[in-house]
């Protein structure tokens, strides 16, 4: 069944772009249950699975994910089935789908986020980088170790075996990148304040869909 992906290997090189790799492909197997439809999704980088709302598809469908998720050892009670990595999606856009529908609501896994966190509302840590900082200078600063205090935005656990935080701290860059990832082992919660310690990486890949051009790479985190 995975020959497919190779069947449909040229028409993924048209509507695919290299940054979307992860998270579009020819569709190899696909159920419904319990309101969602569930897929394996062949890719020039290999198999992945995903789930999203119920949708009608097809052996050799392309597909690309709407604001996906990845979750790592998720077990579905109705499927009898664990996946060592499936991304969650609220929509799964066919290629022949409008461009301007509107992705239907699904239920999502545990993945808060908050409202972007206004500019001056966070005092600059001394001694330490703004958000925005970071980002411009990230590519003289690759492999140095920076402090940052910021706002948890949004927290994703228990995936590759660490936390990822995002952290925003009210400045960005001149285009307009105001969003840090942070990998870390220690725990923090939705809106907290913290000051995040660690190394800044660029153009990190980490598989599965992992890819980051910037990254502050095994944090120690602590609230304020």
């Amino acid at each position: 069944m995975r020959t497919l992906g190779v069947l449909f290997a040229c028409l993924l090189a048209s509507v695919v772009s290299a940054a979307e790799t992860p998270l579009a492909g020819a569709v190899v197997w696909t159920v419904d249950a319990t309101g969602y439809t569930y897929v394996e999704l062949e890719t020039p980088s290999g198999a992945i699975w995903a789930a999203g709302p119920r949708t009608e598809l097809e052996l050799g469908d392309v597909v690309r994910l709407v604001q996906a998720s990845p979750m790592a050892d998720f077990y579905s009670p109705t499927l009898d089935r664990r996946f060592a990595l499936i991304y969650f999606a609220t929509a799964l856009v066919s290629k022949n789908a409008s461009a301007s529908a509107d992705p239907p609501a699904t239920p999502h896994p545990p993945i808060a986020e908050s409202p972007t966190v206004e500019p001056g509302s966070i005092e600059a840590l001394p001694g330490g980088m703004t958000i925005g900082e970071i980002l411009v200078r990230a590519r003289e600063s690759a492999g140095t170790e920076v402090a940052v205090r910021a706002r948890v935005v949004k927290v994703t656990r228990h995936v590759l075996g660490k936390t990822w935080l995002h952290l925003r701290d009210g400045t960005r860059t001149p285009d307009g990148a105001d969003d840090l990832t942070v990998s870390t082992t220690d725990d923090a919660a939705l809106g907290d304040l913290v000051v995040a310690r660690g190394r800044i990486m660029l153009d990190r890949d980490l598989g599965h869909g992992y890819r980051f051009p910037v990254l502050l790479e095994d944090a120690l985190v602590a609230r304020e």
